[in-house]
């Protein structure tokens, strides 16, 4: 399966290469020719409470439970964080129904608008050179950085009390899922071309999700539509946490539909992964990076990797499509369906590295000429979608001009103000190294 091209990748790479409306229009026939095959459902392990304080390397759940590669290894190193354990996650065909519980959607935005910008200048030691840019991070730094990010979002003194008040009132056996960034990851080898997601925000969050005495057992890491790469599951620091990815079946038992109303044509729907629909809570961590059909793939573009084909979605929501409208994106019917609008209690983006597409090469992390020709070193932390996507996507829009290019077009944004027109969030636009911002409170550490 692996070394396989799938349709996404044919007509991913066929828009890319070509660019040009009679491309869309031979993408548009394409998608509604083609039929998807179904796989076999996997049994989900519902796993154990975790009661030992050893570090181990993760539990990686194999397409078939019964496969000789099913991974279970023990490192004897001890782990001062793990809490004690007792409860168990819900049964794999359990649908969790949303339920606002003062979260974002039906009861309105925790902090609307509110965005916090925390960098360090000592969060990875990277040379730009090496391809193995994951390998230089310091968890400490980032611990920090998260630490600190948490509590001015919230306006909490103490760490258990800015997490209490992201998820106030979380009962035992509730899952929260976390969704990585890994679209350029088509392997458990994962590519050394692209940027992809790395694994110490995801300790730092698990980390602090401690504090709830959430248990790793619990705690579900997922990119549905792609795989989720071997380096980055083996530098998990905490035992028990489930990894799941393409290869297990995620639009099996549990999934559900998601309904998307593209003007002029018919109504459709898609399948949203199982790893969305059981969750009781949903932390998205998406990467600052240039993306060639949408200029730019933040918050809101991260659940593309949530549903079963978002190959459907590229014509109204990739601005060389002919299909493409100001008045219509298909991320805003995705991320106003009730499974993420109300299970979403934060949003964590990464410019640790971060990349700016060099305009026909691959997106790989560099030096950014707006942060001291250095990478931004930087997380951004929000529970407000439109707004950390304003404010990332304008971070790239500004370095694109410092090199000469011109802003991000103004059109790749319109999807933010449908999406403010909705409810979804606080939409501006502004300079955030100046904090220029009229709607927007961003807030900025430098630690």
């Amino acid at each position: 399966m692996s070394d396989k091209l799938t349709r996404r990748d044919f007509l991913k790479g066929g828009m890319i290469l070509a660019g040009g409306g009679a491309v869309w229009a031979v993408t548009y026939w394409l998608n509604r020719l083609l039929i998807h095959k179904g796989s076999p459902v996997p049994t989900m392990p519902a796993g154990n409470p975790d009661t030992s304080n050893e570090r181990t390397t993760p539990t990686i759940f194999p397409a078939n439970t019964n496969q000789e590669n099913a991974i279970t290894q023990t490192v004897s190193s001890a782990v001062t964080e793990a809490p004690t354990l007792t409860s168990q996650p819900p049964q794999e065909s359990a649908l969790v129904t949303p339920v606002p519980n003062g979260l974002p959607g039906e009861a309105g935005l925790r902090f609307p608008g509110r965005v916090v910008m925390v960098t360090h200048p000592e969060v990875h030691t990277w040379n730009y050179q090496d391809l193995d840019y994951w390998d230089a991070v310091n968890q400490t730094a980032v611990d920090a950085m998260v630490d600190a990010g948490i509590m001015q979002l919230t306006g909490q003194s103490s760490l258990a009390d800015a997490w209490r008040a992201l998820i106030p009132n979380y009962q035992a056996g509730e899952v929260v899922a976390i969704k990585v960034s890994f679209n350029n990851s088509h392997d458990e080898a994962g590519s050394i071309q692209e940027i992809d997601g790395i694994i110490e925000p995801v300790n730092a969050i698990i980390r602090g999700l401690h504090n709830l005495s959430v248990p790793n057992s619990s705690i579900v890491v997922y990119d549905s539509s792609r795989y989720l790469p071997k380096r980055f599951m083996d530098g998990c620091d905490y035992p028990g946490i489930q990894f799941r990815y393409a290869i297990h079946d995620p639009w099996g038992e549990g999934a559900s539909d998601v309904q998307f109303l593209p003007p002029g044509a018919s109504a459709f729907t898609e399948r949203l992964s199982r790893e969305v629909t059981q969750a009781s809570y949903l932390i998205n961590i998406p990467i600052l990076k240039w993306h060639g059909m949408t200029h730019f793939s933040m918050a809101m573009k991260n659940h593309y990797g949530s549903v079963e084909k978002p190959d459907q979605l590229h014509q109204w929501s990739s601005l060389g499509s002919p299909d493409y409208s100001a008045k219509y994106n298909p991320m805003v019917d995705l991320n106003n369906t009730p499974h993420i609008r109300e299970k979403t209690v934060l949003t964590v983006g990464d410019a640790i590295f971060a990349a700016f597409k060099n305009f026909d090469t691959a997106s790989f992390p560099r030096p950014w000429k707006t942060f001291g020709n250095q990478t931004p070193k930087t997380l951004y932390f929000s529970t407000d979608p439109v707004s950390i996507d304003c404010v990332m996507a304008d971070t790239l829009s500004i370095e694109k001009a410092a090199l000469g290019s011109g802003e991000i077009n103004p059109v790749a944004y319109e999807f933010l103000s449908l999406a403010e027109s909705i409810g979804l969030g606080v939409y501006d636009r502004g300079n955030p190294l100046k904090n220029s911002y009229t709607k927007i409170e961003l807030i900025k550490l430098d630690l």
